[in-house]
């Protein structure tokens, strides 16, 4: 009997393992196909909870690539001025909220330029009238010329002198921040200077478009909206600093005519800007453009903001030359001694 009892106790288990195994193996199978189902899903993001505790594309995506695809989402559809004007209403939103979020912005809507100045009819304004183009464009350059009026530099010089104007203020810093970078390039005599006869103006390379008679104004407008968008975008992140300075560079660069023009206005004149002509040595300006993007002129901008936050700092060993430098030159007769302080260990008080 105790065998009998032993040997269906034994069988009574085997059959319990067997199911579990198959449950397991099936539930292994079936994830894996739903997976595969979801890696199939055109738009899986979709089937993603906010609420989640991971969210899928925020571990893939980077924040500029987020913000890039909030913008340009759904503009495969006829009316993208619309669609693309909602998409920077909910960015904006977004960005109000999270930091990282809005100090991405610059970097898609540059991202969105780049893509428009290689193919101007992708421009989600293309469709625009010329009358409702330029009246888009006058709309981002009056709210430029407002962020520059909010920083709050303008704002504590506006009250001390009443008279001051935006232009005259614009003017002193973009004169200063030249005559910085030419300091930094004679400290670094290595570094090439730049040749205005190498700027090649842009082909043009536009869908023609029954309502314009002239695909190189209208290719001119699509860019430059597209540039006052990146401008406005990195002047709201940012009120003074590195990023502050390109963007000054950038309404020139924009605002230019020619190549060689020292004399700038921008929105038909509200504000007017001279620059030196040995400024087009330092500054890869672009002409009715934004300036390019030169790994040397990126670190000669973030140079001369290091001398602008300590005068002492030296362009030619990068460090601050009040202070010395490791392995300096030991003179015992300029080092301070013991017995000149009444609390030294050799003073008799």
């Amino acid at each position: 009997m105790k065998k009998y009892l032993t040997t269906t106790l034994a069988v009574i288990f085997a059959v319990n393992a067997q199911t579990l195994l198959f449950a397991k193996e099936a539930s292994k199978e079936e994830l894996a196909t739903n997976f595969e189902q979801l890696l199939n899903t055109k738009d899986f993001r979709n089937l993603l909870s906010d609420s989640g505790a991971i969210a899928l594309e925020k571990i893939l995506l980077s924040p500029e690539e987020r913000v890039y695809n909030d913008l340009t989402k759904s503009l495969s559809a006829e009316n993208k001025t619309k669609t693309f004007e909602a998409n920077i209403d909910r960015v904006n939103k977004k960005a109000s909220t999270d930091m990282k979020y809005a100090q991405a912005m610059p970097d898609a809507y540059y991202k969105l330029y780049t893509d428009i100045v290689a193919s101007p009819s992708i421009s989600p304004d293309f469709n625009l009238t010329m009358p409702q183009l330029r009246k888009l464009i006058y709309e981002y350059q009056n709210k430029i010329i407002d962020l520059l009026k909010d920083t709050y530099a303008f704002k504590i010089e506006k009250k001390n002198n009443q008279n001051l104007t935006l232009s005259t203020y614009i003017n002193k810093v973009v004169n200063k921040n030249i005559a910085l970078l030419g300091q930094y390039y004679k400290a670094n005599p290595a570094i090439p200077l730049y040749d205005i006869n190498k700027e090649k103006p842009l082909p043009v390379n536009i869908k023609s478009h029954e309502e314009w008679l002239s695909p190189e104004y209208h290719q001119e407008l699509l860019i430059k909206i597209a540039a006052l968008r990146f401008i406005e975008a990195s002047l709201k992140v940012a009120k003074a600093g590195y990023t502050y300075d390109f963007a000054l560079f950038d309404i020139i660069s924009l605002a230019r005519e020619s190549k060689t023009q020292t004399q700038v206005s921008f929105n038909n004149g509200v504000l007017t800007l001279t620059l030196p002509q040995e400024a087009y040595k330092y500054i890869p300006f672009g002409t009715k453009q934004l300036v390019s993007r030169d790994a040397k002129f990126i670190t000669a901008l973030q140079e001369i903001e290091k001398k602008k936050q300590n005068p002492n700092y030296d362009f030619a060993t990068k460090r601050d030359a009040t202070k010395q430098g490791r392995g300096h030159d030991y003179d015992p007769t300029k080092q301070p001694s013991i017995y000149d302080s009444p609390w030294g260990s050799g003073s008799v008080r």
